[in-house]
């Protein structure tokens, strides 16, 4: 690791030691306290707060100079327990899946132009497939990124597809563009997506959308696991379940029963 950037890790390690020292107070805190109690320069404590004032992360009480927690906390807490909710609900539709299938069963999410796997349930095959927790992938290949583009309205749909790269990293192949948006299409009327090799060789998968009370699509709930066990046949069925799977878990976070043959 470079001096820079042992520097920038430092910083930012300080810079969270700082945030969860004014979360555990019960009332503000003055850069005194605050540097003593951190073994901080009473210089580098300031600038740390200042960061987090700019941030939204902590405000400073014009009345005292001492600073508290900010708003912007609101929007990790509540990303948090959104998260702790859309997963504690998935899961038993997930188990549901996996004693069906004996196949990897996957929750995913939506992040910007990203979809990362936050959950999994290992399948019980000698050779199967271990999702990646966390690793973000772009949303034009494997069935979990081509059911969140399939649900995005036609700007996001175009945004998304003026990526330079548009490349299948399985087979480091281009991405036909006319053929994926015909795809999206098939995928809206079906209502889940396969892939066939395109994020992996020999990995093919099958997800279906979830989606919030707003109707927005948050994320997907897929079964993958080695092409030679996805047969058009189980794949079918395999689109059936996880389908039905993400209508029940969309229902759960509030998406209204009325709207449910969007899906």
């Amino acid at each position: 690791m470079t001096d820079k950037r042992h520097r920038t890790v430092v910083a930012v390690e300080r810079a969270v030691d700082v945030l969860l020292y004014l979360a555990k107070r019960s009332i503000p805190a003055g850069v005194t306290d605050l540097a003593k109690d951190l073994n901080l320069s009473r210089g580098a404590a300031h600038r740390y707060l200042t960061s987090l004032v700019e941030k939204g992360l902590a405000i400073q009480h014009q009345e005292t100079d001492k600073y508290s927690l900010g708003p912007s906390v609101l929007i990790l807490s509540q990303a948090f327990l959104h998260q702790l909710s859309f997963r504690s609900r998935a899961l038993p539709y997930m188990n549901d899946l996996h004693q069906l299938s004996g196949e990897t069963v996957s929750l995913a999410v939506r992040y910007q132009d990203r979809r990362t796997y936050v959950d999994q349930i290992e399948g019980t095959n000698p050779l199967r497939y271990k999702a990646e927790i966390g690793k973000p992938y772009h949303l034009y290949y494997g069935s979990p990124g081509k059911v969140i583009l399939a649900f995005l309205s036609e700007h996001e749909i175009e945004t998304v597809l003026q990526d330079p790269i548009l490349r299948l990293p399985a087979a480091d192949s281009p991405v036909d563009r006319e053929a994926l948006l015909k795809e999206l299409s098939q995928i809206r009327t079906q209502g889940y997506a396969t892939s066939i090799g395109e994020t992996l060789p020999g990995l093919s998968g099958v997800s279906a959308a979830i989606k919030d009370h707003t109707g927005e699509v948050v994320g997907t709930v897929g079964i993958s696991g080695l092409s030679l066990r996805f047969t058009p046949e189980r794949m079918a069925e395999f689109g059936s379940m996880v389908k039905e799977a993400a209508q029940e878990i969309s229902k759960e976070l509030g998406y209204l029963i009325a709207n449910q043959e969007e899906l």
